[in-house]
């Protein structure tokens, strides 16, 4: 081989091609150009030379794709090195895929001498005896040797991973560089499915990818995905994915790959950055439109919260629209275009007063605008100033306003200095205090209370100056001519613009009609016999009567403040302290609770009715809960004796009629004459009137003592059928019909059956014949179930009626001799119903149970 090298330039010597001299071509070069791969191919004739000893590639001369011309130029000069030149990256590994020997990319290369030095060694590096060119079959093991060795660095020191997966998926090949940027051996990862380290939330796209690069053979893919290292990191990367089964060199999808972690948390920085910006923008109190120039018009391109709220249009209004047309008042004027002229005419940020349409009317602004992107784009900012420009007219009208309001007012208003030198009142002040314009001139605050008050006028002026508070104070008024008044005294600073101290202004106002509201809550609240109080809706107690304290021997402050369920009232068991927990609970709801407890006193327990009910605001919010017991320890004694009464009924006074029943039918069996046997008879009976009137007043003594305490939705045609079903089997002789319309409901409880049973049995046993009649029905009639008993007797004696079905008071004259209707009457009554009689037509009488419906009952 000569020392001087021939090179053939392909892609060179054209228009607009790259020139030797930017190549850094030494004197030890000979080059010749040409200008395609067909002219390299065919036209080497006349003075060109016959031989050369390298070929350099300048492919963005060159029609039709890198590697074809490579694979062409390979076919004629097999032996010869081939250079391409100004390639990267993915271009560059296609080039030495296709055969390239090397691969230059000038622009980045600093060395004068590159072109020359890589083209030396690539000729150097060719095992041949001879300068010319080696016919095409000639072997170049070492050259063939150096090129893949070319290659194996190339693709381990790439900043990009290459691979090749088959159509499953699975690695065929992965290049070193794997190794570097992800952690793992590339033997390690041969066999395996590439999708096993792609994050889970992006595997499945990433399938879908891969299946239309199997499908698309001539496109090449682009994604973006999330991979994990060897270390368990997760890094992002991008990958282009081509379908390479029709090469056999390859029969497979080539992927490179390369980290792009860094620019993806760019990427989100300034997403984050944008979405605080926006906020910023959105909740920027001053209207803010951003906006840019179309036909020397500012067209908006979004607008903020206060925007729309100041202007009242919404942002979808006005996108892509002129602002101006929107709110610059009509007629038209030239200020809104000659402030327009002013941005486009090169000042980035202009500030005028304008006038704007708002959704309250015109208003003042002082219009800030902020251009950007050499002058098409900006932001504008509207600061209300138009309170500002209309000071002064508003103070000329406040100013005959507050005269106006000042003498009208009821309640005392006055502005003193620092000082205490008043400087302006209004004519309530005079009539309250009876002093002349010149008096009050001349005295101070503290002279307008009585001298007990005095000291806190004093205080409340040192706080208002000194700690720049508004304060609120209770004294009593002086007059000049009269009794002292309770007042309600506020007041504040009064400061200019610039914060300096004006004076102290405040108003007066009689509190003389609220004292006394107040006392006679205090004294309804303290005096009742009830323990009253009241609380927060989380059971705290912020108000106790005096009631409850006495009865507890506590002071309030033992009370106030704590949860209801933690005073010293009910401590006593752990069941109080449940008890009183769920009834805060349950009031909390809306709902109102109300149970008997035992409650601990300073020297005594008490039974009382405990009751929790709710306060709600006009919201139907529950704002407070009113605590109330009330003493029944009494009631419940009464019931005790009523008990001892009910079981002297039933066992002593029954036990002794039922030894006269037994005597007297002894001596039935013993006396044979007619005489006395009939007074026998007398006496028989009356001892059974008097063990039936004893069962009677038992059960009624037992149902009243014994109620239920909670009522509940019941069916009466149910209880009339049982009722009714009894009585035909213990009366056979008896004719019973029932007839049912409703069977709508009622609130009752286990008594409503014993209500029936009394008016169907006295129906039939005080009939005065064999067989006795008695129809049953249930009917419906506004809001009410009716139950009717009729029958065929002689008919319920007024004086039985007496105080039942009417509220006349019984005598000594008119009264029953049984308890049963009583029994009827007292438990209708404990269901809000009511007891109507009637006399039919055939002598019987007909007895009416009203009872409201369970739906009308719980509304009552």
């Amino acid at each position: 081989m000569s020392d001087r090298i021939v090179i053939l330039g392909v892609g060179f010597g054209t228009d607009g091609a790259p020139t030797w001299e930017g190549l850094a071509v030494t004197n030890t070069v000979t080059t010749w150009d040409v200008s395609s791969v067909e002219e390299a191919i065919s036209g080497l004739t006349g003075n060109k030379p016959e031989a050369v000893d390298c070929l350099v590639v300048a492919p963005e001369q060159l029609t039709g794709t890198l590697t074809a011309n490579i694979e062409r130029l390979q076919e004629n000069w097999p032996d010869v090195p081939i250079l391409v030149t100004n390639v990267a990256g993915p271009t560059a590994r296609d080039a030495l895929a296709a055969g390239a020997t090397d691969v230059i990319d000038c622009d980045r290369e600093a060395a004068p001498t590159i072109l020359a030095n890589r083209v030396q060694n690539a000729v150097k590096q060719q095992s041949r005896d001879t300068e010319t060119i080696s016919p095409p079959n000639a072997d170049s093991d070492y050259f063939s040797c150096r090129h893949d060795q070319l290659i194996d660095s190339l693709l381990e020191w790439s900043s990009d991973r290459m691979s090749i997966l088959d159509r499953d998926g699975t690695y065929k090949f992965v290049s070193p560089a794997v190794e570097h940027l992800m952690g793992y051996d590339p033997g390690d990862l041969l066999g395996t499915s590439g999708f096993e380290h792609i994050h889970p939330e992006d595997r499945e796209a990433v399938k879908d990818v891969f299946e239309e690069v199997i499908n698309c053979p001539d496109q090449i893919h682009s994604f973006e995905y999330r991979v994990q290292d060897a270390d368990g990191e997760w890094m992002w990367v991008e990958s282009r994915g081509t379908n390479r089964f029709d090469d056999p060199n390859i029969s497979g999808v080539v992927i490179t790959s390369r980290k792009i972690t860094k620019r993806k948390e760019r990427e989100q920085q300034l997403r984050e950055e944008r979405k605080r910006l926006n906020i910023l923008f959105d909740r920027f109190p001053e209207p803010t439109v951003e906006f840019e120039f179309e036909d020397g018009v500012p067209v908006a391109k979004r607008v903020n919260s206060a925007f729309e709220e100041t202007f009242g249009y919404d942002s979808d209004e006005l996108l892509g629209e002129s602002v101006d047309e929107y709110i610059v008042p009509q007629p038209k004027n030239q200020q809104a275009a000659t402030f327009n002229q002013k941005l486009k005419s090169g000042d980035e940020f202009v500030a005028d007063e304008v006038v704007r349409q708002t959704a309250d009317g015109k208003r003042y602004f002082l219009l800030q605008t902020a251009v950007y992107n050499d002058g098409t784009e900006g932001f504008a900012v509207y600061v209300d100033i138009n309170d500002q420009k209309e000071r002064q007219q508003q103070l000329r009208e406040e100013k005959a306003l507050s005269d106006t309001i000042f003498n009208t007012l009821p309640d005392i208003f006055f502005l003193f200095d620092e000082h205490g030198q008043f400087i302006r009142w209004n004519d309530r002040a005079n009539e309250v205090s009876g002093y002349t314009d010149e008096e009050i001139a001349s005295m101070h605050p503290s002279e307008f209370v009585v001298e007990d008050d005095r000291q806190e006028v004093f205080e409340g002026i040192a706080n208002i100056i000194e700690h720049d508070e508004t304060v609120q104070f209770e004294a009593r008024a002086r007059q000049k001519d009269g009794d002292p008044i309770p007042y309600e005294y506020t007041g504040t600073k009064l400061t200019d613009e610039t914060g300096n101290l004006l004076g102290i202004v405040g108003l007066g106002r009689d509190i003389s009609g609220r004292k006394e509201r107040q006392r006679r809550f205090e004294a309804v609240f303290n005096n009742t016999y009830q323990f009253t109080g009241l609380m927060k809706p989380d059971g705290t107690v912020i108000e106790i009567n005096e009631t409850a304290l006495q009865f507890g021997g506590l002071e309030r402050n033992e009370v106030v403040g704590k949860r209801l369920w933690d005073t010293h009232l009910f401590q006593n068991s752990e069941k109080n302290t449940s008890v009183v927990k769920t009834a805060v609970e349950q009031a909390q709801t809306g709902s109102p609770f109300r149970e008997e407890l035992e409650v601990q006193g300073a020297e005594r327990t008490e039974i009382i009715d405990f009751s929790v009910r709710p306060i709600v605001d006009e919201q139907g919010e529950v704002t407070l809960l009113v605590p109330e017991g009330r003493t029944i320890t009494a009631l419940k004694e009464r019931e005790r004796h009523l008990k001892i009464i009910n079981r002297f009924l039933r066992h002593n006074l029954r036990n002794k009629m039922t030894v006269i029943k037994g005597t007297t039918d002894v001596l039935f069996d013993e006396i044979a004459s007619t005489g006395p046997l009939e007074y026998l008879k007398q006496i028989d009976k009356a001892a059974v009137e008097l063990i039936e009137l004893a069962e009677t007043a038992h059960e009624l003594l037992q149902l009243t003592i014994e109620a239920d305490t909670q009522l509940r939705p019941m069916n009466p045609s149910d209880t009339l059928s049982h009722v009714v079903s009894k009585f035909r089997t213990e009366f056979p002789e008896a004719s019973i019909t029932l007839s049912v319309e409703t069977d709508s409901l009622v609130s009752a409880d286990h008594r409503l059956e014993p209500v029936f049973e009394q008016l169907i049995e006295n129906a039939i046993i005080h009939a005065d014949h064999d067989n006795p009649s008695v129809t049953v029905s249930v009917t419906e009639n506004n809001g009410a179930v009716l139950g009717r008993i009729v029958d065929n007797g002689p008919g319920i004696p007024p004086d039985e009626l007496s105080g039942i079905v009417t509220d006349e008071e019984q005598t000594q004259l008119t009264h029953g001799t049984g308890f049963g209707l009583w029994l009827v009457r007292a438990i209708v009554d404990d269901y809000n119903g009511t007891l109507s009689h009637e006399y039919v037509s055939n002598g019987g009488s007909a007895v009416t149970v009203q009872l409201p419906t369970a739906t009308d009952a719980s509304s009552r």
